[in-house]
């Protein structure tokens, strides 16, 4: 059985391989309080956060609640690009590179992650918050 937590930190020390989000990435167990803890770190920085299980069973299938597939949010806080630049903004390299620690990589259940998208999630006063959603297959108990 995994938990979520193992998949929290398994998130977490990946992200924490791109260079200049090294000590910035952040566990946050109350999305509620997501921003607020970004805040309290420089951008560039990421907060990962759980964002729920759903049920797994192959279609036609009675589902008996043993398997899941756990999702989660890798939010990038980090500042606007200046306009007129035509230079690609930094949250773009910073989002391929978390992408690259993590595509070929295998979660704690043994399972690949998944990628499932990306998008911006907020923007204002020259930040921006960019989110990467994640998922991976989990198993929830072992029944008899």
């Amino acid at each position: 059985m995994t938990k979520v937590v193992d998949c929290l930190s398994d998130l977490q020390a990946r992200v924490q391989l791109v260079v200049g989000l090294e000590q910035k990435t952040l566990i946050c167990y109350n999305p509620d309080d997501l921003v607020d803890s970004l805040k309290a770190v420089p951008p560039p920085a990421v907060g990962v956060a759980y964002l729920g299980t759903q049920a797994a069973g192959e279609p036609g299938q009675a589902r008996q609640g043993k398997a899941g597939i756990a999702s989660f949010g890798l939010y990038l806080f980090i500042g606007t690009p200046v306009p007129g630049l035509s230079a690609p903004p930094p949250a773009m390299e910073f989002l391929d590179l978390m992408r690259q620690q993590i595509i070929e990589s295998t979660a704690p259940a043994g399972h690949r992650w998944r990628f499932v998208s990306e998008s911006l999630a907020d923007s204002s006063k020259g930040k921006a918050i960019w989110v990467q959603r994640w998922d991976t297959p989990v198993i929830l108990g072992v029944g008899q």
